[in-house]
């Protein structure tokens, strides 16, 4: 699995990316068909905005949070249990939609 954290207009730290990456790992637990994660992080006017990209089964999932902090926006969008159920209802919706 491609793990890519990409920032744009705001710098990250390295400890940001790994914390990203380690969260972002365990997402091969849900499919094995995820092959890759973009995250990117933005910011405009005081806001961070993650934007999480997973794409499996030849389609992209896109799950966003917005805060004031960037860290605080990537542990909002990578949280296990709502990361875990808003991708098993589109891999369930994904799965169905290719049987």
């Amino acid at each position: 699995m491609q793990i890519t954290v990409t920032a744009r207009q705001c710098d990250i730290g390295p400890e940001l990316r790994a914390f990203a990456q380690n969260r972002l790992e365990k997402l091969a637990r849900f499919d094995e068909a995820v092959r890759e994660v973009r995250v990117i992080i933005s910011h405009e006017r005081k806001l961070h905005t993650v934007e999480l990209t997973v794409h499996v089964h030849h389609q992209d999932i896109i799950i966003t949070e917005s805060h004031a902090e960037p860290g605080a926006a990537l542990l909002m969008v990578t949280h296990s249990t709502r990361l875990a159920a808003r991708l098993g209802r589109r891999l369930h919706l994904a799965a169905g939609k290719l049987s």
